[in-house]
């Protein structure tokens, strides 16, 4: 059975106080959010738009005379991400940083090493962002997905590519402090933070096949023996992890390390605030929830949105086969056996992130509920 992938994501998002902007008492609040009752709601699709929204240039997030983001796409490659961002820029009007008409990454804060200054960084980054506008309602979004990953790595681990050479091909990062550094505490809290998440092996089959559709550039992770399949590919990896759960062979971009969303959080958590913070499993965007979550941005970042009730974009994908059938049972169990301990941490990473405010999109469950929480991320990732 042949299937198809796109890319994907985890995703944080950050209350709107807009503490720069001057504003009268609300008429009325629900969640937070100023409803203002002198204007009717309008309906944009399906949904009923009962929020206020700030149309006005004077909304904009800007600092010194710059724009700046106010809105970050945070995951690893293959969890829908270019498709969400497709969403946001052509629905949502989130347009891509560091200016109008850039890209869809910026890779700016990714390319910051651990323990970088913060002080260089934050000007370097004032320098790349464009001017305030005076006369449009503008809002900007790093959509920047390795942003997530590049965080301080573990003890001992080893960023390397699945590869027989077992050549180290990077260092670990430092965005979460160097971006709330770059901000400060007044307005960070004007950041809407955004993650998505998908099941390790499945990402990480997706992207090995993506790797292949551009004959397996540096940037995947794959070289040499590990481009003949992803089955052989995944029995390497597993191979050389022979020194516990951190060991060779944890890393490169499109391998293991970008799958380790527990680690990562938690290195985010301790920077930002999890009232911040939107979760998102795979299948919770693919899966038709595309207009709760540009509404929910609109209400965050009282940002006009026109949240689109169109089918899903579904960019960058590969046929290939059901994992199931590509990857042997004994080989599937021996790489989930790898990944427990970091899914065990990414659990109760979720759990704090909830029970201090975080929304986890499509959860049900009572906060510290570990089994319902298990349940959820196994039938949504």
């Amino acid at each position: 059975m042949k299937m198809t992938t796109a890319v994907a994501c985890v995703v944080l998002a950050l209350p709107i106080t807009h503490a720069f902007v001057a504003r009268s008492p609300p008429s009325a609040t629900t969640g937070g959010i100023r409803h203002d009752s002198t204007q009717p709601a309008r309906v944009v699709g399906a949904s009923t738009i009962d929020w206020e929204v700030d149309k006005d240039p004077s909304a904009n997030f800007c600092r010194d005379g710059k724009l700046l983001p106010q809105f970050y796409l945070l995951g690893a490659p293959k969890c829908a991400t270019t498709s969400f961002s497709m969403e946001l820029g052509r629905f949502g009007h989130v347009r891509e940083a560091p200016k109008l008409w850039s890209p869809k990454e910026w890779h700016f804060w990714e390319r910051w090493v651990t323990d970088a200054d913060a002080e260089k960084a934050t000007s370097k980054w004032m320098e790349r962002l464009g001017d305030c506008p005076k006369e449009d309602r503008l809002v900007l979004g790093d959509y920047s997905i390795n942003n997530l990953a590049a965080v301080p790595l573990p003890k001992g681990m080893t960023l390397t590519a699945c590869s027989c050479e077992q050549n180290e091909v990077g260092q670990g990062g430092d965005v979460p402090r160097l971006l709330k550094a770059a901000y400060g505490k007044k307005d960070s809290k004007n950041v809407t933070l955004m993650m998505m998440l998908r099941e390790p092996m499945a990402r990480m089959q997706s992207s090995w096949y993506h790797a292949k559709s551009e004959n397996f550039s540096t940037y995947w992770g794959y070289q040499d023996c590990c481009t003949d399949s992803f089955s052989s590919a995944l029995e390497l990896i597993a191979g050389t992890v022979d020194n516990g759960y951190y060991g060779p062979g944890m890393a490169g971009t499109g391998s293991v390390w970008a799958s380790m969303y527990g680690w990562q959080i938690q290195e985010w958590m301790k920077h930002w605030d999890p009232t911040q913070m939107i979760i998102v499993p795979y299948k919770a965007y693919t899966g038709g929830g595309k207009a709760k979550l540009c509404n929910e941005l609109s209400k965050r970042m009282r940002a006009p949105m026109d949240c689109s009730v169109e089918a899903n974009f579904m960019e960058n994908k590969h046929a290939h086969d059901a994992l199931a059938e590509e990857v042997s049972s004994t080989l599937s169990n021996r790489f989930t056996a790898i990944l427990e301990e970091d899914k065990k941490r990414l659990l109760q990473a979720l759990q704090k992130a909830h029970a201090h405010g975080a929304r986890l999109e499509n959860y049900k469950g009572n906060a510290w509920d570990w089994q319902a929480m298990k349940t959820w991320l196994e039938e949504n990732w």
